[in-house]
């Protein structure tokens, strides 16, 4: 087992209350990519979570306070000045160069979710098959722009620098959305608070 395996954590699922589904943006859950700051192929979405949702934002607010609390405990140990929170304000966040993260994420808090390749990563839908099960979903029957769930792990990482990741463990898509096209690429939008651990397990 890994150090950052041996961390504390807390699974949540996002998009569980009611309508508050969160939206795919970037979705790239079938064919993983290299991860150009730790080398590694990995498949991942960010979620787009409308600041509406209290529910979802509240979860994921407290999991990262008290993750944070068992790892940087305060009076004892305070957080390292590079600490990374992985839920960013899509009206202020910012990318590498000081310009504004695309249009589309004002109104949402954003999250990078990702999970090494060679992990286990439910896609399904909401119709299940005969033995119950929901029915696995192909690249081509969900894309960027849908609404649904997802399965996360957020765990705090120390290595490099620290902060708190979120692992994907599963994806539904609940409801079709219009398709997110153009904008920059998640690289540009994220890139900065990239840790050459974080999305990975081993």
């Amino acid at each position: 087992m890994s150090e950052t395996e041996k961390m504390p954590s807390r699974k949540l699922i996002l998009g569980s209350k009611g309508d508050e589904l969160v939206r795919f943006s970037y979705l790239n859950v079938h064919a993983p990519k290299i991860n150009k700051e730790s080398g590694k192929l990995q498949r991942g979405v960010v979620a787009m979570i409308d600041k509406r949702n209290t529910h979802d934002v509240s979860a994921i607010q407290r999991a990262i306070e008290e993750l944070s609390e068992e790892v940087w405990p305060k009076g004892k140990k305070r957080k390292p000045p590079l600490w990374m929170n992985p839920l960013r304000d899509g009206d202020t966040a910012v990318k590498k160069n000081g310009d504004p993260v695309d249009e589309l994420y004002r109104g949402h808090y954003i999250i990078n979710c990702t999970t090494d390749a060679e992990k286990p990563l439910g896609i399904v839908g909401t119709i299940r098959d005969e033995n119950g099960k929901f029915k696995r979903l192909g690249k081509d029957e969900i894309k960027s722009g849908d609404f649904g769930r997802l399965g996360v792990v957020l765990r705090p990482y120390t290595k490099g620098n620290s902060g708190v990741s979120c692992y994907l463990s599963n994806v539904q898509m609940v409801r079709e959305g219009p398709a997110l096209a153009g904008g920059a690429s998640a690289e540009e939008d994220f890139g900065a608070f990239d840790d050459p651990d974080a999305g990975a397990f081993d």
